[in-house]
């Protein structure tokens, strides 16, 4: 598995702007804002993301999933591993990324700055609390 960075250096602009055209009515300064969020995945250096979360893009009865875009800066999503099903190309892949994120955005704070109650020991697997 490798980063949404890799990927976005993998796939070109041109051929995930049409994907995205064909899946969503775009105007033009849509589009900008997607080149720019798509350049700042290819060109952000990562940092450390607090949760390993993997971003997945599914296809379940003709619908498409997409998970784990919306917590971390985009640093932390340029960093985060995914996983993708086979049928699906890398192009279409990074276009429904670029979306959930570009439209629904991304969190810029870290998501341990907005609980109540910290407990330095859920970032330590020993230590942390399983949950069933």
């Amino acid at each position: 598995m490798t980063s949404i960075k890799d990927l976005m250096n993998k796939v070109s602009f041109n051929e995930v702007s049409e994907i995205l055209k064909e899946l969503h009515p775009l105007e033009t300064e849509d589009i900008k804002k997607f080149e720019n969020t798509f350049n700042s995945l290819r060109t952000i250096k990562p940092t450390f993301d607090y949760f390993d979360m993997i971003i997945e893009v599914k296809e379940n009865n003709g619908k498409i999933y997409v998970s784990n875009t919306h917590l971390g800066s985009l640093a932390d999503l340029a960093g985060r591993r995914y996983k993708k099903q086979e049928n699906i190309t890398d192009n279409a892949f990074a276009a429904h990324c670029l979306y959930q994120i570009a439209v629904h955005t991304y969190e810029t704070e870290r998501y341990k700055d907005h609980l109540d109650e910290w407990d330095d020991d859920m970032m330590n697997p020993q230590k942390a609390r399983i949950v069933r």
